[in-house]
């Protein structure tokens, strides 16, 4: 590559792949797809992935929060309300937010991209996995910062 590092790489939670990265790309920001993120979520928070609103408010902090206070507010309501301030996997999902949260992530360019899914996220503005649930989504500021106002709006209401 020249002697030059990528400036982002995103990957899964392999934490091979992360010591690897520190390693020989020094200066690249490393970046945790959130897709990998919710399917590991299926065999580390199977019971809760079952609560729409838990999975609402668990998007919302995936995909949607803009500052650190409304994630840390946000973040806090879902281990409280729904008593998941044990579980082994949120905590480390927590401990490694700046790492998958756009919130922290707001002074390196990613295009908006929150997935691995190269290809395909280049060339659709979202896919379904199975007819329902979002899989990753291509950030478009014209459409998607009414989307995130209304979504934020609903979970502040809902809450």
């Amino acid at each position: 590559m020249g002697g030059k590092c990528p400036q982002t790489i995103m990957t899964d939670q392999c934490a091979a792949m992360a010591v690897a990265i520190s390693q020989v790309f020094t200066t690249s920001r490393h970046r945790l797809c959130i897709w990998h993120i919710g399917e590991n979520s299926k065999k580390h928070i199977k019971t809760l992935r079952n609560n729409k609103n838990f999975m609402d408010l668990f998007n919302c902090l995936l995909k949607y929060t803009d500052t650190e206070a409304e994630f840390e507010l946000y973040w806090s309501r879902m281990v409280i309300d729904y008593k998941c301030h044990k579980n082994p996997w949120l905590e480390k999902l927590y401990d490694c937010r700046e790492k998958w949260c756009p919130t922290f992530n707001k002074d390196y360019f990613s295009g908006g991209i929150l997935s691995s899914q190269r290809s395909a996220a280049c060339h659709q503005d979202s896919v379904f996995d199975d007819g329902c649930h979002l899989k990753y989504h291509v950030w478009r500021p014209d459409k998607d910062i009414i989307r995130h106002e209304e979504f934020c709006a609903a979970i502040v209401y809902a809450l």
